[in-house]
């Protein structure tokens, strides 16, 4: 039977066929070297980076990341000592999407305006900047999209540079890797001189990762009178108390974290566990449940009905009370603790007249 260590903050764990796995779950804190020594596969979160000085004495030869992102995984390492890697790309997608709609939906509101008012600018244009335009297109929302690497491909019909995204946007939304090499390296991408040619009406949303904005710049801003949304914070998680202060909202790095996305995660795994190491088997673990779990009730418009999919507002509330500035912890045991929500694919908005717009947007790919 194959050992699998995985982290036992990871849900849905089940998905792993018993038959051929002995799963051993451990917190971050417990996977060291001396645990991964006689493990065959490694699954972890984003709070553990997979390097040499872990795994080089072990046995292991597949490791897994169930997020998104593979910047806490050293791949060249991997690649070097044969070691197979994978990550779960795209399985919360619907679930940021829903996360930056909420925070549109609650300046909208702040504002008294319609969230259709708002011109949209998209930075990075992957598997959630992909699906945020798409979602757009669905409300009639005027979007700009700046991703260098696929407009080189050639994979996007209209491109616009940061800077013209930045004059044309209302709001800007931040959807790229974290990268600190190659021509196009988003680590501190948004730096001192971006933020002198932003004008101060602007809204901010960072759902990608902290450190592609420079926190002394953005600062500046924000005390100038710009505003940013953060789920993602410069330094995380030892986040600066003068930054929390001047946020307009702030949440603790869980814009992906629904069921639904956890579980697509768990999913995306289990299944690429199985072609790794031959096993074969007949359920597909990636199948669209149609249950529904979340029934949003009826709103007169869709502002509304989108605060009510993700009351973005609660979640600030509860972080800002939860996490104290400098001490790591808190914000790490904010992020263990938060309670799942649904996702659009997880709800019912049949007592509104929306859900033909929550079924378009669940079918998001």
């Amino acid at each position: 039977m194959l050992k699998i260590i995985i982290d036992k903050a990871i849900p849905h764990s089940s998905l792993f066929d018993p038959q051929h796995y002995q799963l051993q779950p451990l917190s971050a804190e417990q996977i060291t070297a001396q645990a991964c020594r006689l493990a065959d596969g490694l699954v972890v979160r984003s709070v553990t980076p997979v390097n040499e000085a872990l795994i080089a004495n072990s046995r292991i030869r597949w490791v897994a990341s169930a997020t998104i992102g593979t910047d806490h995984l050293d791949t060249e390492f991997l690649d070097a000592n044969n070691i197979a890697w994978t990550a779960a790309p795209g399985c919360n997608a619907l679930a940021v999407v829903q996360y930056v709609l909420s925070v549109i939906a609650w300046r909208a509101s702040m504002q008294n305006c319609s969230i259709t008012d708002y011109r949209i600018g998209i930075i990075g244009c992957g598997q959630i900047g992909g699906r945020l335009q798409q979602a757009l297109d669905l409300l009639q929302c005027k979007s700009f999209v700046c991703d260098p690497i696929l407009q080189q491909q050639g994979k996007l019909a209209n491109h616009y540079e940061l800077l013209e995204v930045a004059e044309q946007a209302d709001i800007l939304t931040l959807h790229t890797p974290l990268t600190r090499t190659g021509e196009f390296a988003t680590y501190h991408a948004l730096d001192a001189n971006f933020f002198a040619s932003l004008a101060t009406n602007k809204l901010i949303i960072n759902a990608a990762r902290g450190d592609i904005i420079v926190e002394s710049a953005l600062i500046d801003w924000l005390q100038r009178g710009g505003s940013a949304c953060l789920d993602v914070w410069p330094n995380e998680p030892n986040i600066s108390a003068e930054l929390l202060d001047l946020v307009s909202l702030g949440t603790g790095h869980i814009a992906g974290y629904s069921w639904q996305g956890k579980r697509n995660a768990t999913a995306m795994i289990a299944q690429a566990c199985d072609e790794f190491f031959g096993i074969h088997r007949q359920r597909d673990l990636l199948a669209k449940s149609t249950h529904r779990d979340m029934v949003v009730e009826a709103s007169e418009n869709l502002s509304a009905v989108l605060l009510k999919s993700y009351p973005i507002d609660r979640d600030a509330a509860a972080f800002t009370n939860a996490v104290a500035p400098r001490e790591p912890l808190s914000f790490m045991q904010y992020r263990d603790h938060y309670q799942l929500r649904h996702d659009y694919s997880g709800q019912d908005w049949r007592q509104t007249q929306f859900e033909a717009l929550r079924k378009a947007f669940a079918k998001l790919v």
